[in-house]
């Protein structure tokens, strides 16, 4: 279970971060809706709809009975107060290729990246794709053998891609941003928006599985 206390510093900086930013600045800026009869900003986040206070910065789930992962919470607070008006590359990259993501990669692929690839080597691939679709992804063409592109928010898209193995080499999978996305989110975050997907994914597969026993 994550521990609350560990991130209350940093949901403060974020929440008065927020707080000094309009409604207007927030929705240029973030391209999110500002609901002002209920003072809430409308997230979506992989399929989900997410629904932050003004100018509190208290995320909540559509669901209100659900509860938000902290780190999801975090970053998405995060997103909301520091996004930039500014258009995406185009370009895909890997972690490793963002300004300072080398510092970060070591553990991203010996942990995040490693998971994803043992999980796509025993999972059944129609179920794969149903549950990327029900995340909001799509189909994306590209050299891998399974190529979707999902939405951590709407200037934070993500790719994932994940390549068959065989007698001679393991199943692998990669995790790649826009080259723009520091311009959206510190590099730390962008490393925990990888495991969150990651951890999403592997969750409504569950699901999916779960529903046609």
């Amino acid at each position: 279970m994550q521990n609350e206390m560990a991130y209350q510093a940093a949901f403060t900086q974020s929440r008065n971060k927020l707080a000094r930013l309009t409604p207007e600045e927030i929705e240029h800026r973030s391209l999110c809706r500002y609901d002002a009869r209920i003072n809430l900003v409308e997230i979506k986040s992989l399929g989900e709809i997410f629904r932050v206070s003004y100018p509190t910065g208290i995320v909540e789930w559509d669901t209100p009975a659900k509860k938000v992962p902290l780190d999801w919470a975090l970053v998405l607070l995060n997103y909301l107060s520091s996004a930039q008006d500014k258009p995406l590359a185009g370009q895909w990259v890997t972690y490793r290729e963002l300004p300072s993501g080398q510092v970060f990669y070591g553990n991203l692929e010996r942990y995040t990246l490693k998971e994803l690839s043992e999980f796509y080597a025993r999972c059944d691939k129609h179920n794969l794709w149903v549950a990327l679709e029900k995340l909001g992804g799509a189909p994306s063409e590209s050299h891998a053998d399974l190529s979707f592109q999902v939405d951590f928010a709407p200037r934070v898209p993500v790719l994932l891609q994940f390549w068959d193995g065989d007698e001679d080499m393991l199943a692998s999978s990669q995790i790649l941003f826009d080259q723009n996305v520091v311009e959206q989110l510190h590099i730390e975050d962008v490393a925990v928006v990888c495991g969150i997907v990651a951890r999403r994914m592997m969750k409504q597969y569950a699901d999916e599985i779960e529903q046609n026993k």
